[in-house]
């Protein structure tokens, strides 16, 4: 249900349909928004990229010691398989360029799809040459 306030009978009364941003006081310890500009330049500055191993690196987007998360971008330059891992919590993949997959799995994550992988599963990921995922 919408609330139509005196202000907004005020400017439907006028005919401007102008939208007016939010004015009121901003709320107790809410920190200001984090906006990454160009998060997805994969050409990017390399100093921004972090080496993990040979021929893999990852660029921090967001690290939220809050709430406990973080947000990278994963690049790898050669075919492979990472170490056998756990994750503590979700994981959001979105596959920017290349392929990969699980062992586990037979399934191939491809350019453009999105995986959700839940907690507490211990995984090998295979990649092919050329894939970043995020």
């Amino acid at each position: 249900m919408t609330t139509i306030t005196t202000e907004t009978m005020s400017l439907q009364e006028k005919g401007d349909n102008t939208p007016i941003a939010y004015q009121g006081p901003n709320l107790p310890n809410v920190p200001k928004d984090l906006v990454v500009t160009d998060a997805l330049n994969l050409n990017c500055d390399e100093r921004l990229w972090v080496p993990q191993s040979p021929d893999i690196w990852f660029r921090p987007l967001c690290f939220n010691v809050s709430h406990g998360y973080f947000v990278n971008i994963l690049r790898v330059r050669k075919n492979g398989i990472l170490s056998r891992h756990r994750h503590t919590g979700p994981v959001h993949a979105t596959v920017l360029r290349g392929r990969w997959h699980y062992l586990e799995h037979d399934w191939w994550a491809e350019e453009g799809a999105m995986r959700l992988n839940h907690p507490v599963i211990s995984t090998r990921l295979k990649f092919r040459r050329g894939s970043r995922r995020w």
